[in-house]
């Protein structure tokens, strides 16, 4: 429902160790805002590195980079499975 942000900005808005739209923890201790806020990160770093079309040269043609890559990003997206909404998020 954030149509108005895209790429990284998205990202940290989102996943954020504040105010959350998706959390991966109850974010009561410092360590659990800290691994918020590194998730956060990871994120809004794929975006970046990998995001733009132009990019595609990162890979190449390198299938064992490539097979690290979807490694990286299924860890992602099992991550992203386990988060929970933050009900109590700003809109």
């Amino acid at each position: 429902g954030i149509h108005e942000l895209d790429g990284a900005e998205l990202m940290q808005h989102v996943f954020n160790e504040k105010d959350p739209v998706l959390q991966f923890n109850k974010r009561e201790t410092e360590s659990e805002r800290s691994n918020q806020h590194g998730m956060m990160c990871l994120y809004s770093g794929v975006i970046l590195a990998l995001g733009n079309p132009g990019n595609k040269e990162f890979v190449g043609n390198d299938p064992e980079k490539a097979l690290e890559l979807i490694a990286f990003i299924s860890l992602l997206a099992k991550s992203l499975d386990k988060s929970q909404l933050n009900k109590q998020a700003s809109p």
